[in-house]
């Protein structure tokens, strides 16, 4: 499989998904600030499993990144995003 199967068709450079995104559950986007910053409320092995079931980036990048989660993997990280918790955004090219 290509890291084109992977990301959605028309899929910003800076948007992360976790890895059960193909499954296509009900998730949300959450701040790359706000990801990092629950990453790193965990313990450190916690955080590890948690972070690898994320696309890597640059923690510096954070402020620019989009993080989409599933509702599992959000609530592993205690994040609850209430505007947008349920959606599932679809990407066309634009």
């Amino acid at each position: 499989m290509t890291q084109q199967d992977e990301v959605p068709q028309g899929a910003a450079a800076r948007e992360r998904f976790c890895i059960h995104y193909r499954t296509q559950p009900p998730g949300a986007y959450y701040g790359g600030t706000e990801y990092v910053a629950a990453l790193q409320r965990l313990k450190a092995d916690a955080a590890m499993r948690a972070a690898g079931n994320v696309e890597a980036f640059f923690w510096k990048d954070a402020p620019r990144v989009k993080v989409w989660l599933c509702h599992p993997c959000a609530a592993t990280l205690a994040l609850r995003n209430e505007s947008t918790s349920g959606s599932r955004r679809n990407y066309e090219k634009t």
